[in-house]
């Protein structure tokens, strides 16, 4: 996989600080077949949907959740319908950072991973104290940790 690690932030002036691996599958990664018996031969590992699709990663380095987005159509993709697909734990610019890259990946499509910034200026996301755990498809739904405590497992 491919990596390139972004900081973002509000500024100079402080607020937030945001810390991000992106990552995307490389050709040998997405050629790779399976081995498993019974799914060897014509399956791959790695299934994205579709030849000609590419996903990303979007790493949060300070919670250490993320998760994968499709970008094959960018431009008409909605980030909000997107990031409501995922229920992680995300630092305030997580989801400024994420509307950001869709941005920047279609204004750059041919370009977008050679060209991507090290470091991303967001004076106008919002300053927030603490990171929130997405709501994700089915808001109000128990997490698999808290399935986990009620059924008297201990928090891993």
């Amino acid at each position: 996989m491919d990596t390139k690690f972004v900081e973002a932030g509000h500024g100079p002036d402080g607020g937030n600080w945001g810390k991000f691996l992106v990552g995307r599958y490389t050709e040998d990664e997405l050629a790779e077949p399976a081995q498993f018996p019974g799914c060897e031969g014509s399956r791959r590992l790695v299934n994205l949907g579709g030849p000609g699709r590419q996903d990303i990663w979007v790493l949060d380095l300070q919670t250490g959740e993320g998760a994968r987005f499709p970008i094959e159509f960018v431009r008409d993709v909605d980030v909000h319908h997107q990031l409501n697909k995922h229920r992680i734990w995300v630092c305030p610019l997580y989801e400024p950072f994420v509307a950001f890259l869709f941005g920047y990946i279609g204004n750059h499509q041919r370009t977008w991973w050679d060209t991507l910034p090290r470091t991303v200026e967001m004076p106008t996301a919002g300053i927030v104290v603490f990171g929130r755990r997405r709501p994700g498809p089915f808001p109000g739904r128990p997490t698999f940790r808290d399935r986990g405590a009620a059924a008297g497992y201990p928090d891993q």
